[in-house]
């Protein structure tokens, strides 16, 4: 049987290309891609298109739907499935159904993904970047990364645990945008690449940040409020709960209004591109964790501790990936990846490699820290 289906409907746009570039270290083609699919590819990447030094390290093929080669085995309805010779990924986020095929066993080799057309975003595409990048001696680690009075700064830590309020801090007193997402190391020089992908800027931090409130939409701002109004509501629902609401509902409710509570702006936007820039040297680590008590406490961290934390870390990050490669295993168990096999293990070596010789810090702060305060108190480490 085919490995490769091809449409049933032959593309009208045959030999349209466009390229990503991921500051030189990867490379993404778009083939036959509709103006809306080049759209979707930008705002995930939050890239312009570019031209390629080498051949394409991940080609996206766009069709106007996948062939039939049997029937659709579901493993997990309404999300992945598999026939004889493919494992299809199912959009639920789009209007229609569309869907992808994605081969696994080929991910962090060059690798060919074939999309329909209309999807709201390409699966695990982040995840399988991560991959090519540690395929090729490159450490992607989920953080934010700027430049402040010459040295480099990395901030880890587990999600919602202030990653972005320290990048903010230090944005606000001339440093260097590098990324708020995803970072990818060097493993050779230490150096440290980020994707100018958008920024989620939660409520609380505008009240730090007045000057960035003018680049956010008046619309934006106005659901904010009314967002945060009801998350007033809420709260205070969730405290006496006296209209016999299920207390569980209004955690819930509360939760995911809480979720709302940002806007997503791009870095240019916010910034400016004059204080955005593509890499810098990896000089500092901050492992960002909050606490309950009050106050923000900084001391130096062990070398083998961090490496250790951020693995766990990165682990938990790819647990969506990792839950369909096991899906792929179950439809087609005598095929393998041996990167995700042994993802664990090179993780960590490139950990131990990139730390080396860098100044670690564990910096403990209360949820919601003001910015003045994150500044003030990390300020003194680069003196």
């Amino acid at each position: 049987m085919n490995t490769n289906p091809m449409p049933d409907v032959e593309s009208s746009n045959t030999g349209n290309i466009t390229d990503f570039s991921i500051n030189g270290l990867a490379g993404i083609r778009l083939v036959d891609a509709a103006d809306q699919d080049r759209a979707m590819v930008r705002r995930q990447l939050g890239l312009h298109p570019g031209s390629l030094a080498t051949e394409p390290d991940i080609t996206i093929r766009f069709v106007p739907r996948l062939a039939a080669t049997a029937p659709m085995r579901y493993l997990k309805r309404g999300a992945a499935g598999f026939t004889d010779d493919a494992f299809i990924l199912l959009d639920n986020k789009s209007s229609l159904q569309h869907s992808s095929q994605i081969p696994f066993d080929k991910i962090g080799e060059r690798c060919e993904i074939i999309c329909e057309h209309g999807l709201s975003s390409i699966p695990l595409l982040t995840s399988i970047i991560n991959l090519t990048m540690l395929n090729k001696g490159i450490l992607p680690v989920h953080a934010s990364a700027f430049v402040y009075n010459r040295s480099g700064v990395l901030v880890n830590g587990w999600p919602r645990g202030g990653k972005t309020g320290m990048l903010l801090a230090f944005m606000n007193r001339g440093a260097k945008y590098i990324s708020d997402d995803w970072v990818y190391i060097s493993s050779d020089d230490s150096r440290m690449h980020g994707l100018p992908e958008q920024i989620q800027i939660r409520d609380w931090y505008l009240q730090f940040l007045p000057q960035y409130q003018a680049v956010t939409a008046g619309r934006k701002r106005l659901k904010m409020r009314l967002l945060k109004l009801l998350h007033s509501i809420t709260s205070k629902l969730s405290g006496s709960n006296r209209q016999g609401l299920p207390a569980k509902l209004l955690r819930r409710i509360n939760l995911g209004v809480e979720r709302q509570l940002s806007i997503h702006v791009h870095p240019h936007t916010l910034f400016g591109e004059e204080s955005c820039i593509s890499n810098g040297q990896l000089d500092k680590v901050f492992l960002a964790v909050t606490r309950e008590q009050p106050g923000i406490m900084v001391r130096p961290a062990q070398h083998q501790a961090v490496i250790k934390q951020i693995n766990s870390q990165l682990l938990y990050e790819q647990q969506t990936l990792m839950s369909y490669y096991l899906m792929f295993r179950f439809a087609f168990p005598e095929k393998t990846n041996r990167l995700i096999e042994q993802y664990e293990t090179l993780q960590y070596q490139l950990l131990d490699k990139v730390l080396a010789d860098k100044e670690l810090y564990n910096v403990y702060h209360p949820f919601e820290a003001p910015l003045p305060d994150i500044f003030t108190e990390l300020n003194s480490l680069f003196k």
